[in-house]
């Protein structure tokens, strides 16, 4: 068996092997296992450390009486070693997935190979001891070496037992650049009803991960069905397929272009229909803040580019800076690209990035609270109230901001009072004095 130098002087990696030996001081076998494995072989950072060993749960907290019981019933308890946790689990076998989620019940068991049997994927079912060496009963090391996702053992069994693995296939394979293996994938469209059986909080953390890797390949080659299943979102993939939906980088900015994508840039109501979509992903309100945010602006940015700071956008600036209003252009810039039959500017971000610093340096107002005038002001000396209030600061705010007035409060007065039956009578006013 082939030995793999590991532990590094890492504070970390020297915590993981003082407890592997701890475990065989007192007659245990225990390994590392899992995605901390994966990740070392394909000479990836390493973020969780699992253990598995066949020390049962009374054992482990005889042997650390401090460990926190984070999944007991199942086997499972978190040990903190100068700071840093890792998961210790008994080698177990798993009765039938009643709930597509979790098994009826554990067993516990004494052979690694049989803990080994119950793993999603072959390169997750790869263990290895604190001398380096692996144990690799499904070939998990040359399915890495092919680039290659497999199931471990019958693949519709895999996902029959747990839906939220047909997701996890086609996030691994965003994530590593992998394809999936033929079997696997047929075995995935088979079951895929099984993903939507899943909670929508496990579906959405999935979809989250998937949307931050995936590359207009990926898009491209996700099912119609397995898309349905995981979002559980009626539309066609195809709002996926923006060819330049690569360029677009972070999972919010690429949900901002999905829902730009599933309303088609068609309704008067971006910020609604962006939070009742997210709303139903179950994300959270700062998520759904933020994307509707972007949507807001980009929406606006694809009707018509501004020639100054739009009213609309200052309280999205307020809230998502400057950064977010060059990211919500580079949105629209991906949509127009997509729709359009032009060749692809290669300079477009920096042109878009130079467009809004140069919207910046040329508005003469940030938000209303930069006029010279405030809405007590119009309410003591215009005696206007509730509306007409707001109506009059935003005919303000866009005169001086096209240089129509300037911004000095005798001017601004002068004017309001100019126009003070038409504010308080509710007609139309045009924009300019």
């Amino acid at each position: 068996m082939k030995k793999y130098p590991f532990f590094s002087d890492d504070e970390r990696l020297q915590s993981v092997k003082k407890l592997l030996q701890q475990l065989r001081k007192a007659g245990f076998k225990a390994y590392i296992v899992g995605g901390a494995v994966r990740d070392l072989l394909l000479n990836r950072s390493i973020n969780d450390i699992d253990l598995t060993t066949d020390a049962t749960p009374s054992d482990l907290l005889g042997l650390f009486p401090d460990a926190k019981l984070t999944g007991i019933a199942h086997g499972t308890l978190t040990v903190v070693d100068k700071g840093y946790a890792f998961e210790v689990t008994t080698f177990r076998t798993e009765g039938p997935y009643r709930d597509g989620r979790r098994p009826a019940f554990v067993t516990f068991e004494t052979d690694l190979m049989k803990d080994l049997s119950r793993r999603d994927f072959t390169m997750n079912a790869i263990a290895m001891d604190e001398e380096g060496i692996f144990y690799d009963p499904y070939d998990g090391i040359s399915d890495l070496a092919r680039k290659e996702i497999r199931a471990v053992g019958e693949p519709e069994l895999r996902f029959r037992e747990d839906g939220l693995r047909i997701a996890r296939a086609y996030r691994f394979s965003a994530m590593l650049n992998f394809t999936i293996a033929p079997e696997t994938k047929q075995a995935l469209q088979h079951c895929a009803t099984k993903l939507g059986q899943v909670s929508m909080e496990r579906r959405r953390d999935e979809w989250t991960k998937w949307l931050t890797y995936a590359s207009a390949t990926d898009c491209a080659n996700l099912p119609q069905q397995i898309f349905s299943q995981w979002t559980g979102l009626t539309v066609p993939k195809t709002v996926l397929q923006c060819k330049f939906y690569s360029m677009i980088h972070g999972y919010l900015d690429r949900l901002a272009l999905m829902s730009l994508a599933i309303n088609n840039n068609a309704t008067d109501k971006p910020e609604e229909s962006t939070v009742q979509l997210l709303s139903s992903m179950k994300y959270s309100r700062k998520e759904m803040r933020e994307v509707a945010a972007l949507v807001v602006i980009a929406s606006s940015y694809l009707r018509e580019p501004p020639s100054f700071l739009p009213l609309q956008w200052t309280s999205l600036l307020a809230q998502i800076g400057e950064s977010g209003l060059i990211r919500a252009v580079h949105i629209a810039k991906a949509m127009q690209f997509a729709r359009s039959q032009e060749p692809w500017n290669v300079n477009w971000r920096i042109e878009s990035e130079r467009e809004v610093t140069d919207l910046l340096a040329h508005s003469p107002l940030r938000s209303l609270h930069d006029l010279a005038v405030t809405g007590e002001d119009l309410l003591k000396s215009c005696n206007l109230r509730g509306k007409e209030i707001g109506a009059a600061l935003s005919l303000l705010y866009e005169n001086v901001s096209q240089g129509v007035l300037r911004n000095e409060r005798a001017e601004l007065m002068r004017y309001i009072h100019s126009l003070k039956h038409l504010l308080q009578g509710g007609d139309e006013i045009e924009r300019k004095p």
